[in-house]
């Protein structure tokens, strides 16, 4: 992928379009659960919203530190109360079975990834253990986030999105799925299964 430049991502420009208000009047009747990003969107500053794009290209800079993010706070200050019922899943990196005990909670200390499908979560596991939590509340759906960017772009710059490889791009973010929660996420354990952890995120 080309180096990012925020005054050169059409992705960004999408995103900041919504925060401007350009959008349709038939995209503003839609269904309150399909804009749901869309409207997180339009209430973000420029800065958060370049973020947001950044994160596409690298998120370690995020995920591995144990610092808040003023930038990743603001997004999941809008979603704290956001509740997703399907499962969604987890690959673990050091944890063993021994840090689990079901009828207790296990507190994450740094921002945290779920996908929406167990098979992405296991490439990410190098220990071979999976959390799946059956309903979550507080998550950012990231994925669909960049769905929706991408979608956007693609009708008001239909240039930019083959320039940025937008069909791609959707594809990738489809297939993780991703929904980042905040750090001091709670994971409530109910049942454990061989190396499938079974919670809810609370």
């Amino acid at each position: 992928m080309k180096p990012f430049h925020y005054n050169q991502d059409p992705i960004y420009a999408a995103a900041a379009s919504i925060l401007t208000g350009h959008t349709s009047d038939q995209e503003t009747l839609a269904e309150s659960s399909m804009v749901e990003e869309k409207s997180i969107a339009s209430r973000l500053s420029d800065d958060v919203l370049k973020f947001l794009t950044y994160l596409i290209h690298s998120k370690v800079h995020v995920m591995n530190n144990k610092s808040k993010n003023p930038n990743m706070e603001a997004v999941l200050k809008l979603c704290k109360n956001d509740v997703f019922t399907k499962p969604l899943y987890r690959g673990l990196y050091i944890e063993t079975l021994k840090d689990f005990t079901v009828g207790k909670v296990y507190e994450f200390t740094r921002y945290q990834s779920f996908s929406e499908y167990e098979s992405i979560a296991k490439r990410f596991s190098k220990t071979g253990l999976i959390l799946k939590a059956t309903k979550s509340k507080g998550g950012f759906n990231y994925g669909k986030f960049l769905v929706d960017q991408f979608e956007d772009l693609k009708k008001t710059d239909p240039r930019g999105y083959d320039a940025e490889d937008g069909d791609f791009m959707i594809e990738a973010a489809e297939e993780e799925a991703e929904h980042i929660f905040p750090m001091n996420t709670k994971f409530m354990v109910t049942a454990i299964k061989g190396k499938l952890i079974e919670g809810y995120i609370s």
